[in-house]
């Protein structure tokens, strides 16, 4: 029976009108995003980013050197963990799969999900910063579970 019950949680629909008001209020707060990807071998491969919930998908900037690209090219499946920083006992996570990736040279998405995390207007106009080659990564749950929403 309990099983049965984690499953359903696994299977419920991410769109705005199937969330609770906890867990669509938790996602506009700027908790970040413990980002698992499949790395080449198999293994995962863990990384902390910022992210934006919009229209029943999670969004991330990322820049196309580092490893989650990569790893999201070959294999767009993840999981993802999102915590309160007050309390790390309080989280949603998800599974899901990358649906779309846009590239952001005018650092548009970048410079929001900047405003949103650390609003320091050094860091958001940093001209080196913004020659990375950053994209937007749109991820569509398939399955959550959450824990104190």
């Amino acid at each position: 029976a309990g099983l049965g019950k984690i499953y359903s949680l696994w299977s419920l629909s991410f769109s705005k009108k199937n969330l609770k008001k906890s867990i669509i209020s938790f996602l506009a707060e700027p908790n970040y995003m413990v980002l698992g990807t499949i790395g080449k071998t198999g293994m995962p491969h863990l990384t902390v980013v910022w992210f934006a919930y919009h229209d029943g998908l999670l969004k991330i900037s990322i820049t196309k050197e580092r490893i989650k690209y990569k790893n999201i090219l070959r294999d767009p499946r993840l999981a993802c963990l999102i915590y309160d920083q007050k309390n790390p006992y309080r989280y949603l996570q998800v599974r899901g799969r990358v649906i779309d990736i846009q590239e952001d040279p005018e650092y548009i998405f970048g410079d929001f999900l900047c405003e949103r995390y650390n609003r320091d207007p050094d860091y958001r106009y940093d001209p080196v910063r913004k020659k990375e080659g950053r994209v937007t990564v749109s991820i569509k749950p398939e399955g959550r579970y959450s824990k104190g929403l």
